[in-house]
């Protein structure tokens, strides 16, 4: 009786095999990662969304927009201020002294309610593009994505001498909707001092959560909760290889390979920035969202950040 050998794959025919299913896998990833990235700045649009709808309900509300940040930096931000428009109302509850109603303390690393606040992730304000969620920092204090528009210059916008740039490539300070106070009560703005229209002016945009190298350098850009983190300024274009400027050396952490380059400076001016491809997301004061790409002119970027100028916006916005 005849019995035929049974047959195997060869050698060659199975590394033909896998090399075939690794050139196919090497084609996916790219399609995959591409869907990923979409699905991702789809939902920082929306986040962006979600804060400016926040935002008009607030404005409806009290007739003005939030309070940028209060009390030196360290007692309450806007987003403190927007916690109930974002469905966070027992933590907005938690929260005491907003606005430094009582001078310094408690502030927002106080123990207590305060500090239960500073270390909440709001999931509606982080971007799932961040490379550097849920990464330990300085008082477990969370970082978030998103940050509102202090002007075209600096975080205390009119004090001399603090322009990282002066106004050698765009005009001066022209009005923001959110300003630094150390006053109670803290200072806000309504829609009607938005002369240059609600269309034409920044609401917020993304901004990258800095990394912290304790015991050396703290960090503070995504920590929304602290006055100096909650701010972005257009003094430089999106993703620019511009430092951002740090007021305080040891809140400097050169991230240059991350996309987080800083120096220290006079004074806080951070500028927009994303794991995005080509732009960041950014909200605009009606309530609208745009993508802004990169390659945006420093004169248009500068314009779209101030709330005064009177000037008409260049053809590239």
């Amino acid at each position: 009786m005849n019995l035929k050998k049974k047959q195997g794959f060869t050698l060659i025919e199975l590394l033909v095999v896998i090399a075939i299913i690794a050139i196919l896998i090497g084609l996916l990833l790219p399609a995959v990662q591409k869907v990923r990235e979409a699905a991702a700045k789809a939902k920082c649009s929306n986040n962006l969304k979600q804060i400016g709808t926040a935002m008009h309900n607030y404005q409806s509300t009290f007739m003005s927009l939030p309070p940028g940040d209060t009390g030196n930096g360290n007692n309450g931000t806007w987003a403190h201020y927007l916690l109930p428009y974002l469905e966070q109302e027992a933590l907005s509850k938690m929260y005491t002294n907003l606005g430094a109603q009582a001078g310094g303390t408690p502030s927002y690393a106080t123990t207590g309610g305060n500090l239960t606040v500073s270390q909440s992730r709001i999931q509606a304000l982080v971007c799932p593009s961040e490379p550097n969620s849920g990464i330990a920092r300085q008082s477990n204090f969370m970082f978030h994505n998103y940050a509102v528009n202090y002007g075209n210059t600096h975080r205390t916008q009119n004090k001399a001498g603090r322009d990282p740039f002066a106004a050698a490539i765009r005009p001066a300070f022209a009005g923001a909707p959110f300003t630094y106070s150390g006053t109670f009560p803290p200072v806000a703005y309504d829609f009607r001092d938005i002369t240059d229209g609600l269309s034409n002016s920044l609401l917020a945009a993304e901004l990258l959560q800095g990394i912290s190298i304790l015991p050396a350098t703290t960090e503070f850009r995504g920590m929304i909760w602290y006055g100096p983190g909650a701010g972005f300024t257009t003094f430089t274009t999106p993703n620019s290889t511009t430092q951002d400027r740090i007021q305080f050396a040891n809140y400097c952490n050169n991230q240059v390979p991350q996309s987080l380059p800083c120096t220290q400076g006079t004074d806080w001016a951070l500028a927009a920035r994303s794991k995005h491809t080509g732009g960041v997301n950014v909200g605009m004061l009606d309530g609208g969202v745009r993508f802004i790409t990169n390659s945006i002119t420093p004169l248009t970027w500068s314009l779209l950040g101030s709330t005064k100028d009177d000037l008409v916006l260049p053809s590239d916005f």
